[in-house]
């Protein structure tokens, strides 16, 4: 499945589907107290970690995400493998995510 688009003009959102492994944190499979502590470390300073720090962690009937505001656009990565991007509010960016989910 590629890219699909949601409005029109400047409050189009833009959805990509990506690996939902891409922003997952690596828990590691070791089983002791060290290997725990590791995964700990590597979940707080990976890619997860970085996007937990830098956004905001976000809930709805689509299920969860971490959403991302600048000036220009807010970003949303969901937890199910999705990024919308758009030149719009976050709420905005969350019912638009709302209305994709409820058409899958």
């Amino acid at each position: 499945r590629g890219p699909e688009t949601h409005g029109e003009g400047w409050t189009t959102v833009v959805e990509v589907p990506v690996d939902k492994g891409l922003f997952a944190a690596d828990p590691g499979s070791g089983t002791d107290d060290a290997d725990a502590a590791e995964a700990d470390k590597r979940e707080t300073d990976g890619i997860a970690g970085l996007l937990d720090k830098a956004g905001t962690r976000v809930t709805g009937p689509w299920g969860g995400g971490t959403l991302f505001t600048t000036r220009l656009a807010t970003v949303l990565v969901t937890d199910d493998g999705r990024l919308f991007v758009g030149a719009v509010d976050g709420d905005t960016l969350q019912r638009v995510v709302t209305e994709s989910a409820a058409g899958r």
